[in-house]
């Protein structure tokens, strides 16, 4: 990551060391401020480095905020890329988008491969595993398995847990709340049978028969968050969230994952877009790295059976 600073018009890249020594400690000193408020304690001025008071850098902006009466104009250049995840439904144009970025921040994205449309969906903060996921042949129900690691859960809930929702949204219809992360998740028999990744035997990786995650015995479900209709089996043996559309790297080394769609159309991602290639032509999807938090309130329809 590279940050490119302006102090009294001069592009500090090419600046005196002293100055770029400056503006470290100028950042320090905008936190200090924020947190001990600087003002209300004089004797913290003292601490500060002589050539913040000299060069009188005590305020930062970053993404349009201004503090202080001078000005710093920063950009982050060369900002990682969002990391992208596909779940595909067996029967239907639907597959759902893991966005990841910055890294705990996931969003959910709905994704209809015949009209290339897509629906934003929720946010979630905590750690996911897009390979325990999988959505109903039909695409109506996505299962996957998450987790929030915090000191205290209100009753019923942990840590980890595995739960069933309507895509794009995360609102849990089902849950099984855990205590571990051996095992969670899981795959879709049909519409209404999930199989669920616990039970004695172990759970191989999509792709990767070599790699083996040993599952916990099934969890009680969540009173509030029944299974509903969903018929429960366990002893999972395979994850499948894109098993039957994922392919070989081929002509896109550079790409992070590559396949088909439902079309046959071969697809593929590359620094946090999505893209199709079409008579030897990248058509580009969608970017998803602009993509910012929002606060998403799931609609009536995916919070009931």
């Amino acid at each position: 990551m590279v940050i490119s600073v302006r102090h009294h018009d001069r592009n500090l890249d090419t600046a005196p060391r002293d100055d770029l020594w400056s503006v470290g400690f100028g950042f320090v000193y905008y936190f200090a401020k924020l947190v001990f408020s600087v003002s209300q304690f004089p004797f913290f001025e003292f601490v500060i480095p002589p050539c913040i008071v000299v060069n009188r850098v005590e305020y930062l902006s970053y993404a349009g905020i201004q503090y202080g009466s001078q000005h710093i104009n920063t950009q982050i250049v060369n900002k990682p890329p969002c990391r992208l995840f596909l779940v595909f439904a067996a029967d239907a144009p639907i597959a759902v988008i893991l966005r990841r970025g910055p890294t705990r921040h996931w969003k959910v994205i709905k994704w209809n491969t015949d009209t290339d449309s897509f629906q934003d969906g929720q946010w979630f903060f905590g750690n996911f595993y897009p390979e325990r996921c999988g959505l109903s042949p039909d695409g109506s129900l996505f299962v996957y398995f998450a987790a929030k690691y915090r000191r205290q859960h209100p009753d019923g809930y942990a840590n980890a847990f595995t739960a069933v929702s309507r895509p794009p949204y995360l609102t849990a219809l089902a849950m099984w709340p855990s205590c571990s992360t051996w095992g969670g998740g899981g795959v879709f028999e049909d519409n209404l049978t999930l199989r669920l990744a616990y039970g004695r035997y172990h759970t191989c990786h999509p792709g990767n028969t070599d790699t083996e995650l040993y599952m916990g015995s099934l969890p009680p479900v969540h009173p509030n968050h029944p299974s509903g209709p969903l018929q429960i089996e366990t002893e999972l043996h395979h994850y499948s969230p894109d098993i039957e559309f994922v392919g070989p790297p081929g002509d896109y080394p550079e790409a992070d994952w590559t396949g088909v769609d439902h079309r046959g159309r071969k697809i593929f991602i590359r620094q946090g877009l999505l893209y199709s290639f079409v008579d030897r032509v990248e058509v580009l999807l969608r970017d998803f790295n602009p993509d910012v938090f929002e606060e998403v309130v799931s609609p009536e329809w995916a919070r009931v059976w």
